[in-house]
């Protein structure tokens, strides 16, 4: 079995807007910059078993994450891939929800029902493409860390994304920025969620409320 310590990376710009982000870069701003290093900091107090590598996708606002949290933990590198990357919106990316709502009002429903093999137009993926390249990447990690614990950054829709590959259902509310999310992956590929949403890190720091900041479909 590998333990896969699943997160959602910090605040972002966007993130605070209430924009749609997709896959388009926006930075960590400083609410997001400090809910890394206190995830960052939790990890490396919490782990009984060492954590031996980090994962991320390759858009900046996971990435920079990551790099905070491999700092920390002593580890020189953090592996990118864009499978981990936050679902395609097409042309609901850098819209705020009531202007897509208004504007592109079937490529909304699309995203809001997350659910089906319906792309968004406009370039976006459906939620089914998100769903199966995230396991993918998910699998990968674990056969090649198999008995070891591993951290990967990634975004809500990615994180909701693999609650309906291992339950079956939909995720309960949205992801909270720099939440942790413990996967468990068996050598015969069989899923399970230890622990779901856990923002009792960021307490202490005070950016608890800004955890929750932007849905977990904004990226």
């Amino acid at each position: 079995m590998a333990v896969l310590i699943c997160v959602r990376h910090g605040e972002t710009t966007w993130n605070a807007s209430g924009k749609l982000q997709g896959q388009l870069e926006t930075d960590l701003n400083d609410a997001g910059r400090k809910q890394a290093s206190a995830l960052a900091e939790h990890l490396a107090k919490q782990s009984s078993q060492k954590i031996t590598a980090v994962y991320s996708s390759d858009l900046r606002r996971a990435s920079d994450t990551a790099q905070t949290i491999a700092e920390k933990l002593g580890l020189s590198q953090v592996s990118t891939t864009p499978l981990l990357r936050e679902r395609h919106l097409g042309r609901l990316q850098g819209l705020t929800p009531k202007q897509a709502r208004e504007r592109e009002a079937h490529a909304f429903k699309i995203l809001a029902s997350s659910s089906g093999d319906e792309p968004i137009p406009g370039g976006g993926e459906s939620f089914g493409e998100m769903r199966d390249r995230a396991a993918r990447a998910a699998q990968d990690i674990a056969r090649q860390h198999e008995g070891e614990r591993v951290v990967v950054v990634t975004h809500g829709g990615v994180l909701q994304s693999m609650h309906v590959t291992a339950t079956g259902k939909p995720a309960p509310g949205r992801v909270p920025n720099a939440s942790i999310n413990v996967l468990s992956i068996s050598s015969d590929n069989q899923w399970k969620f230890q622990s779901w949403c856990d923002v009792e890190h960021l307490k202490g720091v005070g950016f608890l409320s800004s955890a929750f900041g932007g849905g977990a479909k904004s990226g």
